[in-house]
């Protein structure tokens, strides 16, 4: 078994809280193979290279809170990046659009906040595993 049974469903229960959002983007999904977990593909990547092997909840949660930033940094809307910080309008655009997905997960609703502050402190560099 590629996650131990608790693991996968927290990382079923994540997937849940986000099923819209993934579902509805046009730049990417999330899909299970039993041979390797869950994955990150790029939907219009010809080369195929756009992909990350999602081994845990940690790495899941990076994946979906670094799409979400992604959405709001590069919408049109904001200012032009001359920095890969966010400004404090993304960071809080940010915080409510997770948190809108993440308050009804239960008891992994605190995990899940209080990686989204480290995150978010921490962006863009991330890549926190805990």
């Amino acid at each position: 078994m590629i996650y131990l049974p608790d693991e996968k469903q927290r990382l079923d229960n994540i997937l849940g809280a986000f099923h819209d959002y993934i579902s509805n983007h046009t730049f990417f999904d999330i899909v299970y193979s039993d041979k390797i977990g869950y994955f990150r593909i790029q939907v219009h990547d010809p080369d195929g290279e756009g992909l990350a092997v999602i081994h845990s909840v940690d790495k899941l949660l990076d994946v979906l809170f670094n799409e979400v930033i992604n959405d709001i940094r590069f919408d049109g809307k904001n200012e032009e990046h001359y920095s890969s910080k966010l400004s404090e309008v993304e960071t809080e655009e940010a915080r409510r659009r997770i948190t809108e997905k993440l308050k009804n997960l239960g008891e992994d609703a605190d995990y899940c906040m209080d990686f989204l502050g480290t995150y978010l402190e921490d962006y863009p560099n991330n890549n926190i595993e805990r």
